[in-house]
């Protein structure tokens, strides 16, 4: 027993007297507290990757320094860098822009026939900047995912302002109420149309059928209360005719479109450039040829005549 006494002081974790602050944590958890404020976490938003997809930042360097660079370094000549300029930075463009761009554009011809808002666009002044916010690849119009579509289109009540809320995201991101209304064929439309009074594609414009929908709301009507509870699941019509449409122009921009254009579009404008600058260069090599056997024949024949100069070289010698 009096070993036990003895030993269980040993037991005990020594106390750290030193007032100084002692490292705690792995150097995860220290880096998680540097960048947990400031730049650096913005910076770290910007390199965060999105399931398998490489952030754009990332992919952007990897191909410049990791595949442009380094073939510049390797190419034989001016001609070769040249090729190597054209055909590597085309592609480069394209693997790095190219999908989302595609997929902002399919969304925007598909929000116009299903009439529902399939990406978020952000407010712009001019047709200029609209078309800017399509080509930018890591922000302007940002084509929403399943998730997204599913918080979007169900439990719509949820909206700030409620079905009036609903509308104006719809309306405000491309989408179109009638058509989007209409869409659905559980009576979806009719229910729309006891609230408006009329067909809906005689109640006027999105706004108008938007205001008759927020007056029901506020009176609490029992057609108000059928159209919520069309939006209430999250695997509603709606919400799966959003997430069909976004996946298909995805897939077919992923597996169809960009393949086409880097396996079978780039390779032959290339082909095609490549074989008219190598003709280009070849007629101006034999052009030079030419020029050259011409000015040799403008020359005395004496002086064209290696024996010719020997004999004049010997005679001014011998003078």
């Amino acid at each position: 027993m009096q070993i036990n006494k003895i030993q269980a002081p040993m037991l005990q974790k020594p106390q750290n007297n030193n007032k100084s602050v002692a490292f705690k944590g792995n150097p995860v958890e220290l880096a998680g507290k540097l960048v947990g404020k400031g730049s650096l976490t913005k910076f770290a938003d910007k390199i965060e990757f999105d399931s398998i997809n490489m952030p754009f930042p990332v992919l952007a360097t990897v191909m410049i320094f990791g595949v442009i660079i380094p073939r510049l370094v390797q190419a034989q000549d001016e001609y070769d860098r040249e090729e190597i300029m054209r055909r590597d930075l085309i592609s480069t463009v394209v693997i790095t822009t190219a999908q989302p761009v595609i997929n902002k554009s399919i969304s925007a011809i598909t929000e116009a026939k299903s009439g529902l808002a399939l990406a978020t666009k952000p407010a712009t002044k001019n047709g200029f900047q609209k078309v800017l916010s399509y080509l930018n690849p890591v922000g302007g119009v940002r084509v929403l995912n399943g998730d997204q579509i599913a918080a979007k289109y169900s439990k719509i009540d949820g909206y700030k302002n409620g079905i009036a809320g609903f509308c104006d995201f719809v309306t405000g991101n491309g989408g179109n109420l009638k058509k989007m209304f209409s869409y659905e064929k559980g009576g979806t439309k009719e229910i729309v149309e006891k609230i408006v009074g009329k067909d809906i594609f005689e109640a006027g414009d999105n706004k108008a059928i938007r205001d008759a929908l927020a007056d029901a709301a506020k009176k609490g009507t029992k057609e108000i209360g059928e159209l919520y509870a069309k939006f209430a699941d999250k695997n509603n019509p709606f919400v799966i005719k959003a997430k069909s449409l976004n996946s298909t122009f995805g897939f077919l921009s992923m597996f169809l479109l960009v393949p086409a254009l880097l396996g079978f579009a780039i390779p032959k404008v290339n082909e095609r450039i490549t074989k008219k600058k190598f003709l280009e260069r070849q007629a101006a090599e034999q052009e030079k040829a030419q020029n050259s056997i011409r000015n040799a024949a403008k020359l005395p024949a004496q002086l064209k005549s290696p024996l010719a100069m020997s004999n004049i070289n010997v005679s001014t010698k011998i003078k």
